[in-house]
C-alpha cells in the first residue's frame, strides 16, 4: 500500500534516507602494501590492493567482486600479510583416513600454507563424516572417469605437494 500512493511514497523514501540511510561503508586504500616474495607473474589489480587491505585492516571482509576479479589472489595475498584465518574451509585431504579428498576442515590459512586439524566428534558425527568421505570419494572417482580430473596417481605430476 505504500508505494500506490506517488506523494506518499516520495515522502517516505525521502524520510528513510533521511533519518536511517545514512551510513557510508569505509572505503580501503591499499597502495601502500608491499608485496614482498610475490610471484613476479601476478600483477594485482588496485581494486584488489585495496581488497586485501579491507581484509587486513577492516576484519569481517565479504569478497563478493564478480567471477575473474581476482578474489582468490586476494584471500591469498590477504592470509600471507595478515592474522591467519581460522575458518572451517575446503582443503585437500590426504591423512591414512580420509586420502586424496577436498573437505571441509577446522583450517588455518597463514603465510606458512594451510593447515588443517583432525575433526573429533561424537561417533555419530565420525559416523557421518565417514559417510561423506565416501560419498565425496565417489563423486571424485566420477569426474575422474569423466576426463574431467587426471587419475590421482597423475596429481603429483600437476602439483608436486601432493604425493
Amino acid at each position: 500500500w505504500i508505494f500506490k500512493d506517488p506523494e506518499r511514497r516520495q515522502t517516505l523514501v525521502h524520510y528513510y534516507n533521511e533519518t536511517m540511510n545514512n551510513t557510508r561503508p569505509r572505503e580501503y586504500d591499499g597502495s601502500h602494501i608491499v608485496f614482498s616474495g610475490i610471484n613476479p607473474e601476478i600483477h594485482l589489480q588496485p581494486h584488489q590492493v585495496n581488497a586485501i587491505a579491507h581484509v587486513l585492516y577492516g576484519g569481517n571482509t565479504l569478497l563478493a567482486h564478480e567471477v575473474g576479479a581476482g578474489k582468490t589472489f586476494e584471500m591469498i595475498a590477504a592470509a600471507m600479510g595478515g592474522k591467519p584465518f581460522r575458518w572451517p574451509a575446503g582443503c585437500y585431504v590426504d591423512n591414512g583416513k580420509f586420502n586424496h579428498i577436498m573437505m571441509a576442515m577446522e583450517t588455518t590459512i597463514s603465510k606458512d600454507g594451510v593447515q588443517y586439524r583432525e575433526i573429533n566428534g561424537t561417533p555419530e558425527e565420525q559416523k557421518e563424516l565417514e559417510e561423506s568421505y565416501k560419498h565425496l570419494c565417489t563423486l571424485r572417482d566420477e569426474v575422474i572417469e569423466m576426463g574431467v580430473l587426471p587419475p590421482i596417481d597423475k596429481w603429483h605430476d600437476i602439483n608436486p605437494n601432493i604425493n
